[in-house]
């Protein structure tokens, strides 16, 4: 069995014991478990600063749904 963080109670969890839609993993450790929040804060925080760059070296950065979907960047 896996290890889940628990969104709802912040608890960690042994099995599958509460709804998939307030648990993060699985985790094969309580330690990745516990981190789990840390972990996904700072894989947020990475994929903000590529967006950042993204939009910033592009020539054709989308300022609306309807020009992106325009660019092709949106499915519409």
């Amino acid at each position: 069995m896996s290890y889940y963080y628990n969104l709802a109670t912040g608890e960690i969890e042994f099995g599958k014991r509460s709804r998939g839609f307030d648990r993060m993993g699985p985790f094969e450790t309580l330690d990745e478990a516990r981190q789990a929040l840390a972990n996904a804060q700072e894989r947020n925080d990475a994929w903000e600063d590529e967006d950042k760059a993204w939009a910033g070296s592009s020539s054709e950065s989308p300022s609306s749904p309807d020009d992106a979907a325009q660019l092709g960047g949106y499915d519409s």
